[in-house]
């Protein structure tokens, strides 16, 4: 008897509860000014697309299932275009020199370096058949972008499929051609885009570069799996020479120092040509900028191509920023105004716990290990960052810049 009692004792408290909840919310609601219900709606909107890109977007390289196919592996000429990286071309070059494919060439041009770049590049030539090298001479009256030495190299190419990475990149395994031609599984596809993180190391300007990198994959390979690819990096990527020649290599974009791997898939991927290579074996490992100087030079470069993208491409991106941003701002105007506390809180509290799920996928999926917790701390700085360089682009020198 007592204990039915207190059961019937703790229901109605808890329904006394419940009414004076709803009492209270429906008071606060009806309190609304017009500007407060316009961030309301906003903040919903905002969160749904959120939503929808995480869960309709990014989950798709969890999912990613590639097309296994047993045609012939193709001939391939790996491009490497190098400016006073001779250390590095002496430690990377033989592991990419001794990859298990049954036909290919590695080609390195040598862009006006001023190290040993030439004496290293002689000395690993005798010890491997199918390496070439040429030097562009240094000329600092005919100053130029990578885009010539690319251009170069392709020319020199005795096969039509060509694979591109760079001097301060190092494969994860002997089989990365291998993994990487996969890409070109029926005649159709004739671009082949990879993943490139950045080499794990301390510091937390690693963890920073490191998350920033593995973010911009997340994006651009979920649109690429999904048919709509708009980047990629020239570090892990390869296409033909038909294709090249098709659009005319980078006749559009020659003027810019930087867009010979972005702006060169914007313009040539379509949903039949493109796919994607994921497997672990597969991916190139680049060594990261130690000083956060260096990569802000070398981010600046990179987002001075991005107003070059296609509308629909930059409208994309752009929305997937803008939205996010909002949730963050929603919650430190609820800081000053605490009306919306409760439901800004829990919306963005609910966004990054989907987000983590979603990203922690494709960190599996990418062997990047927990990088996905750097969410919590760069999910609202990183485009900050962003957005300060990219209007330092609009006052820097337009210089042309190799690298």
């Amino acid at each position: 008897m007592y204990q039915k009692k207190k059961t019937i004792s703790c229901f109605s408290l808890l329904k006394k509860f419940a009414f004076l909840t709803k009492t209270e919310l429906n008071l606060q609601f009806t309190s609304f000014s017009v500007s407060e219900w316009i961030i309301f709606v906003v903040v919903i909107i905002s969160f749904c697309i959120q939503i929808g890109i995480y869960i309709g977007l990014f989950t798709k390289i969890k999912f990613y299932k590639p097309v296994i196919s047993d045609k012939k592996k193709e001939p391939v000429s790996v491009i490497i275009c190098s400016r006073n990286e001779g250390n590095n071309l002496k430690q990377n070059l033989p592991l990419i020199l001794s990859q298990n494919y049954p036909e290919y060439e590695v080609i390195v041009v040598n862009d006006g370096s001023e190290d040993d770049t030439d004496l290293i590049l002689s000395v690993i030539k005798n010890k491997y058949p199918n390496f070439y090298y040429t030097t562009i001479p240094a000329d600092k009256k005919f100053v130029h972008a990578k885009k010539l030495a690319i251009n170069i190299g392709i020319k020199a190419a005795k096969y039509n499929h060509l694979l591109f990475t760079d001097a301060d990149c190092y494969p994860t395994s002997n089989d990365w051609i291998s993994e990487m031609m996969n890409g070109f599984n029926n005649e159709q596809k004739e671009l082949v885009i990879g993943y490139s993180p950045f080499e794990k190391q301390k510091g937390l300007l690693n963890i920073f570069i490191r998350y920033d990198a593995f973010w911009n994959a997340v994006q651009y390979l979920s649109f690429a799996i999904k048919g709509k690819a708009f980047m990629g990096v020239g570090r892990n990527m390869a296409y033909t020479k038909n294709l090249y020649h098709s659009i005319k290599g980078f006749s559009k974009h020659l003027y810019l120092s930087s867009g010979d791997d972005d702006l060169f898939i914007n313009q040539a991927a379509n949903k039949t040509n493109t796919s994607v290579v994921l497997s672990i074996n597969s991916h190139m490992i680049t060594q990261p900028e130690t000083r956060f100087s260096d990569w802000h030079r070398q981010k600046s470069r990179h987002i001075s191509t991005s107003p070059h993208y296609k509308t629909n491409n930059k409208t994309k991106i752009l929305l997937e920023i803008t939205t996010r941003q909002l949730l963050w701002m929603a919650l430190i105007y609820s800081i000053f105004f605490p009306n919306f506390a409760w439901f800004f809180g829990g919306a963005l509290t609910l966004k990054l716990f989907i987000q983590m799920i979603i990203l922690r996928g494709a960190a599996k999926t990418l062997d990047e290990g927990k990088i996905y917790w750097a969410a919590l701390f760069f999910d609202f700085t990183l485009p900050l960052f962003l957005f300060i360089f990219h209007i330092e682009n609009q006052f820097r020198s337009k210089q042309v810049k190799w690298k």
